[in-house]
């Protein structure tokens, strides 16, 4: 049954659920409750009402209840989709920034993000049809940038038409995140004495690099081994690196 509503639902019934359907258990057979007035048919029925009895078998229907609203029923198509992408509690007095980019209206009380990079984001295309795959594919993609802590999109069905809206509210997630962990080692040898390793590891990551939802990375590692104290040599090894990664979430594109 959960197939069948994802199927209806994926086909522009956005307001189709469980409860449109019911299921029919039927152990009977109906021709074996047909009285019979000739002798080989009832001897006909006798043997498959005892191949019931010794091989149970029943009929299930899935059946479409017969319901006093059909507003379920009624197909959708997309309509306005709205981007909130800085949704916070310290900006509701502040002058809103309208931008309509590809039929996707992108409205902010910042300049955090830059309006053209969403429509890539948003699968939902004014005109076609509705279908909660695409519905569930943006949510997932907003909740797999990283730049957003909470994603919420509503549906929003017009009054007496066959047109949904879509309205999605994005809580950006802290700009900078830092991370620094120690490392530490100790290896005990016979040959080459006892040796002490040490690390420190420093992240930074930036989730909004560009105003463009990238995520910018960058680690610092260094290491030092500790040993050979009889030679007069404390410091044996250290090593420094440093690594830079910058991901797009899509191609990039100057413009």
């Amino acid at each position: 049954m959960d197939r069948l509503v994802e199927l209806y639902r994926n086909n522009g019934y956005l307001l189709f659920t469980r409860n449109n359907l019911y299921a029919l258990w039927d152990t009977l057979d109906l021709d074996l409750l047909q009285p019979a007035l000739d002798p080989m048919e009832q001897v006909s029925q006798m043997q498959k009402l005892q191949e019931r009895k010794e091989n149970p078998t029943a009929n299930l229907e899935i059946r479409q209840k017969q319901l006093a609203d059909t507003i379920s029923l009624q197909k959708y198509y997309v309509g306005n989709v709205t981007v909130y992408p800085d949704v916070r509690a310290d900006t509701t007095n502040r002058a809103e920034k309208v931008t309509t980019i590809r039929n996707v209206t992108v409205v902010q009380r910042s300049d955090k993000f830059k309006p053209r990079i969403f429509p890539q984001y948003v699968y939902l295309t004014r005109g076609e049809l509705y279908r909660q795959s695409r519905y569930m594919r943006t949510m997932n993609r907003f909740n797999n940038l990283g730049t957003w802590r909470l994603v919420d999109i509503q549906q929003i069905p017009r009054e007496r038409t066959d047109t949904v809206d879509f309205v999605m509210r994005l809580t950006p997630a802290p700009k900078y995140n830092f991370t620094t962990n120690l490392e530490g080692s100790f290896s005990q040898s016979v040959i080459s004495g006892n040796f002490v390793g040490l690390g420190l590891n420093v992240g930074l990551q930036n989730r909004n690099f560009l105003k463009g939802a990238n995520q910018l990375n960058t680690n610092i590692r260094e290491g030092v081994e500790l040993g050979g104290l009889n030679s007069g040599q404390f410091i044996q090894t250290r090593q420094i690196s440093l690594s830079n990664s910058l991901i797009f979430p899509a191609l990039f594109s100057p413009a």
